[in-house]
């Protein structure tokens, strides 16, 4: 068991540094990771509707979105115009990152985990 959590915590790396260099994530460029992964469509529209907040306390340029909800894949430009990208990732991608993130606790500051629902987003 614990090595399969070791695995999937490898694998969530590897989709970060791939994330990281498809989007080009640098601290220098004040972009940031939101991850979304719930579907309560109250919650995910209230951190939607604080994405700019957010921003100008990080003194932030850019957000990049990672969800598992189709809602916010379609309606997440309606609430800031510093939403460089909205991608859909599976339930899997969203477990690796998680198990990266259970093993590497604040493996970056430009990563930020929103969830209710889910174990390590309770820590918010």
């Amino acid at each position: 068991m614990i090595l399969s959590t070791m695995f999937k915590a490898l694998r969530g790396r590897n989709r970060w540094l791939k994330t990281k260099r498809k989007y080009a994530i640098d601290k220098k460029q004040g972009t940031y990771v939101i991850m979304l992964p719930d579907s309560d469509r109250e919650f995910n529209e209230s951190s939607l509707r604080h994405i700019d907040d957010f921003l100008n306390f990080r003194k932030g340029q850019s957000v990049i979105i990672l969800t598992t909800d189709e809602w916010v894949l379609e309606k997440a430009n309606e609430y800031s115009d510093m939403i460089t990208a909205i991608e859909l990732i599976t339930e899997k991608d969203y477990c690796y990152f998680c198990s990266y993130h259970h093993y590497y606790f604040g493996f970056s500051e430009q990563f930020i985990m929103m969830s209710l629902q889910g174990d390590y987003g309770k820590r918010l």
